[in-house]
């Protein structure tokens, strides 16, 4: 008998117990253009830079799975598309880098059940909840919402919220 592949596993988004997923997915372009358009300019810095085929576009730096840009400082103009299975620690990392002032754009799936991920959407100035989206290399679109959320600048979309709004969560 054949096991099925939770259908989010190229994403990271498989349960423990099912097949290791790829977590190599290259942003869309059209997601890279408003970034660029957000932050007034190119992006300076991608912290988890995949080591697959390179894009098409591009940060002036990057940081790949051996630099492990969640213990390395970033910079303003960080743009953020983590591997979805270390979601928390990257949206820690995200949290503080922004509470130092950087220009930050972080690509996430929409996870408002985790009081982790509520803490990281208090902190965004904007959230822009996406359309489902093809990933650069996959023929699926990605099975859970997506969002881009921004810190320290504004991003718009599709539908985009000020999270100012939104109610803290309990200690």
């Amino acid at each position: 008998m054949m096991r099925k592949k939770h259908p989010g596993a190229a994403f990271g988004l498989s349960s423990k117990g099912e097949d290791e997923p790829e977590q190599e997915v290259l942003t869309p372009e059209h997601v890279i253009e408003r970034v660029v358009t957000c932050f007034g300019g190119p992006i300076a810095l991608d912290p988890c830079s995949p080591t697959i085929k390179e894009p098409s576009f591009y940060a002036r730096a990057r940081y790949r799975e051996a630099d492990n840009g969640l213990t390395r400082d970033w910079v303003d103009d960080t743009f953020v598309n983590p591997p979805f299975g270390t979601l928390k620690e990257w949206l820690e990392k995200v949290r503080v880098e922004a509470a130092r002032g950087l220009r930050i754009v972080l690509l996430s799936p929409f996870r408002s059940n985790r009081a982790w991920f509520r803490l990281t959407m208090q902190q965004a100035d904007t959230i822009s909840f996406e359309d489902a989206m093809n990933f650069h290399g996959r023929k699926d679109k990605i099975p859970v919402p997506i969002c881009l959320m921004s810190f320290n600048c504004q991003i718009d979309g599709p539908l985009t919220i000020r999270p100012g709004k939104i109610p803290k969560c309990p200690e």
